[in-house]
């Protein structure tokens, strides 16, 4: 009926809307800030405190597999840095204790890297998590066979070896012709345009009138396809009805009159 208000959600309806919304922006390989994550798992949702969504993330994570990425991780700041109660989520969730910020920001882009990975189409082999010390440090890594990643991440300052631009990724999509990643590229741009360097901004804002250019000519050549049938029948139509004089009847008085015989 119309002026009653829709009922709260449940606790769970929220978990799994946050679930669903945190593994979408995965898929597309952005990093939402709260806000932007709220306008796809729901409004109610902008509310909730900072301790509230500690107790929200924790359980979206313990509803995923044993050694999944945390989803947590992808949450930033309009800075682009990881939020604050990000670490206490690290730490419920297993992941140990973060001692500084600048560790909380290294763990948690690993994180967002293995989440691209499993959740992104396609999906690849993720990489390790980053272990912890006692004291919150990043412990001393194994080596690892050198292999070329290619991550898109939202954040301005992330080093150009660990990162793809995001201008690149756009122009990388649109040469795949994959129209569906360059409209989830698109969104992410403009959500994180404001972060980014000069010389980065203009590149991109370069990349996204073609991407926009590229996306609107392919909604023309589709219009035109399903003109041109109709357009082929309305001919064939005419031609059916005598669309030409050739076969028409001379209108009565105009016949051509006999000639004379000469006697």
């Amino acid at each position: 009926m119309a002026g009653v208000a829709a009922a709260p959600r449940s606790r769970d309806d929220q978990v799994r809307a946050l679930r669903g919304a945190l593994i979408s922006a995965a898929r597309f390989r952005a990093r939402p800030t709260w806000e932007v994550l709220c306008r796809t798992a729901g409004g109610d949702l902008l509310k909730v405190s900072s301790q509230d969504r500690v107790g929200l993330l924790l359980a979206v994570e313990q509803a995923g597999e044993e050694g999944a990425p945390l989803l947590s991780a992808l949450l930033r700041t309009g800075a682009g840095e990881p939020p604050p109660y990000i670490r206490e989520v690290v730490a419920a969730a297993g992941g140990g204790a973060p001692a500084t910020a600048q560790v909380l920001k290294r763990w948690c882009q690993r994180e967002t890297d293995r989440a691209f990975a499993v959740y992104g189409m396609p999906s690849r082999t993720a990489p390790a998590r980053l272990a912890l010390t006692t004291d919150g440090r990043i412990a001393a890594q194994t080596a690892e066979p050198a292999t070329r990643r290619t991550i898109v991440h939202v954040e301005a300052r992330a080093s150009a070896l660990e990162v793809t631009p995001l201008s690149e990724a756009l122009r990388g999509a649109r040469t795949r012709q994959d129209g569906r990643l360059v409209v989830g590229l698109l969104e992410q741009a403009e959500d994180s345009i404001v972060t980014l360097p000069k010389p980065e901004r203009t590149k991109l804002l370069r990349e996204m009138r073609t991407a926009r250019d590229w996306l609107n000519s392919g909604v023309t050549k589709r219009r035109r396809k399903r003109q041109a049938p109709a357009n082929r029948a309305g001919k064939a139509r005419a031609k059916k009805k005598g669309g030409t004089l050739r076969d028409a009847r001379p209108l009565p008085g105009l016949e051509e009159k006999p000639k004379k015989r000469k006697s």
